[in-house]
């Protein structure tokens, strides 16, 4: 019996003997409980026969309830526990609807898994304050997830964006790592699909804000990251695009607590049930999953499926702006005597038409796909790119592992 059943049941107890020993009417004993005048009658007579047991009172049920879950449906729900342990009660519930179309609700999952033993609590909420934007695309949170997830792969990466009055997943892939152009390569989806939004907000990472920290060799001599006129690949790419980066206060991670609970979701409902080998095939089938996701999923804070609310919006169209010189690095080079440069170890030579010798130009660089080539806003060429070449080692003193010994002359 639990401790707060067991104060009424003693409460009951006292009033009840009162008024067995006369000291009270059984009238006054009902006000007293809060009871009716028939049911102190009925209290009063079980505690004389049970020669004042106070456990007579507690309640004990003697027919099952109208609405209690058919055996096999009670079962179920252990087992899909079972399965996994990670699996929440709502998640248990949709599996249920999906499945078998047993509907029920998450609480009741809940009682059912604690009778069966197999209840287990993992998350606690904290107070945070809330906060919602008013149209589609006037705020979209971008964040990255990892974990050891796939087999074979030491980690993973999960990059992903939310738009944060519908809670729609706008782009979401998976990749090998968390590079500045896989976050690209995410944001011009989203830019493509939908328009560019109002603003962006995301975390202090460096992919998306240059900290200045006290002692740090930047932080002593470069005058213009102090000035604060460095600015990260990412937001240079925003602002070409006429978005807004706004990032949270550096240590207040709960600031994000949509796409956080987004990404808690994910590793509940995908990560723990897919059925991928490779992160190519773990990515299609989460591409299938978003779909799922935002024509589907009852949000508990809106009250609808992500694609419900997607009117009004506020996305912006590109109006004619070439996402293939926003959405990627750029860097500068001067160009050789024999109308080259170099990149990361690979020498690109810019074709005879355009000389280049002894000036700078511009690179739009596509990593381990293309690099296209300006000069003073005027587009030269587009070059495919090269990976880096081992450079053979040699040694003048005799052969040792690894070397290439040189012909003699």
């Amino acid at each position: 019996m639990k401790k707060g059943e067991w104060l009424k049941v003693l409460e009951r107890h006292k009033v009840l003997t009162l008024a067995q020993e006369r000291r009270l009417t059984l009238r006054q004993a009902a006000q007293e409980l809060g009871l009716s005048l028939s049911h102190t009658k009925r209290l009063s007579r079980r505690l004389r026969g049970a020669g004042g047991d106070p456990r007579c009172l507690d309640y004990q049920r003697h027919h099952p309830p109208s609405n209690r879950a058919p055996e096999e449906v009670r079962d179920r729900v252990v087992a899909l526990k079972r399965q996994n342990r990670g699996r929440s009660n709502p998640f248990i519930a949709d599996l249920l609807r999906e499945e078998a179309g047993v509907l029920l609700h998450p609480s009741t999952v809940r009682r059912i898994l604690i009778e069966g033993g197999e209840y287990t609590r993992f998350h606690f909420r904290r107070p945070c304050r809330r906060f919602e934007r008013e149209a589609f695309g006037e705020l979209v949170q971008m964040d990255t997830s990892s974990g050891a997830w796939l087999e074979g792969y030491r980690r993973v990466y999960l990059v992903l964006v939310m738009d944060d009055y519908s809670r729609a997943i706008l782009a979401g892939h998976f990749f090998e790592a968390d590079s500045t152009y896989t976050n690209m390569l995410v944001l011009r989806e989203v830019v493509e699909r939908y328009g560019v939004p109002y603003l962006l907000y995301s975390d202090n990472d460096s992919k998306f804000k240059v900290i200045r920290h006290p002692g740090s060799r930047f932080y002593t001599y470069r005058e213009e990251t102090l000035a604060g006129e460095v600015i990260t690949e990412v937001h240079r790419a925003l602002l070409e695009l006429g978005c807004t980066l706004i990032t949270h206060e550096p240590g207040n991670a709960q600031a994000k607590g949509k796409i956080e609970r987004l990404f808690r979701f994910i590793q509940e409902r995908f990560v723990s049930e897919h059925t991928a080998h490779t992160i190519e095939e773990l990515d299609a089938q989460f591409q299938g999953w978003i779909s799922w996701y935002n024509s589907s999923h009852l949000n508990r804070d809106t009250s609808c499926i992500p694609l419900a609310r997607v009117s009004p919006t506020v996305f912006k169209p590109l109006n004619g702006l070439n996402l293939e010189d926003i959405l990627c690095l750029k860097e500068e080079r001067k160009v050789g005597k024999d109308n080259s440069f170099s990149l990361e170890g690979a020498i690109y030579t810019i074709p005879r038409e355009h000389n280049m010798v002894a000036l700078k130009v511009q690179l739009h660089i596509h990593p381990g796909r293309k690099i296209r080539v300006w000069h003073k806003g005027q587009f030269l060429c587009e070059l495919p790119w090269k990976d880096k070449e081992a450079k053979p080692v040699y040694f003048i003193d005799g052969p040792r592992p690894g070397g290439i010994i040189l012909p003699a002359r």
